[in-house]
């Protein structure tokens, strides 16, 4: 693979992984003290470097990427205690199962366009 493949790659594993956590979170928005995510029942507050996902990140080093593409999460998952994240890792897990690439999350993507945030940084 070239590294323009690669940035590519990264981009989409950031698109997907960003999209995928923010639509458990719009799904369940119970532990996230951010106004607006409660209003508007979908998860639509800044993206943050999780510790608790520095596995993945060597993971992806690893194997050559920069290991950007899975290193944030939402702020209300991003700090939340290890005990915490692993049950929601569980979650996020049968989660997956239901979740296809052609799902359709309306509100979410409704608000994430109103909500402007800055690209995935591959």
């Amino acid at each position: 693979m070239t590294t323009e493949d690669f940035t590519e790659y990264e981009r989409r594993l950031a698109i997907d992984h960003e999209r995928q956590w923010r639509a458990l979170m719009s799904k369940i928005y119970l532990c996230c003290e951010r106004r607006k995510c409660r209003r508007d029942h979908a998860c639509t507050g800044p993206m943050h470097i999780a510790p608790c996902l520095a596995g993945r990140v060597k993971t992806q080093q690893a194997i050559g990427l920069s290991g950007k593409a899975c290193a944030r999460l939402p702020r209300c998952l991003a700090f939340m205690p290890a005990p915490g994240f692993a049950e929601m890792e569980k979650i996020m897990d049968e989660f997956r199962g239901c979740l296809t690439e052609k799902s359709r999350l309306p509100r979410l993507d409704r608000c994430r366009e109103q909500t402007p945030q800055s690209p995935p940084d591959p």
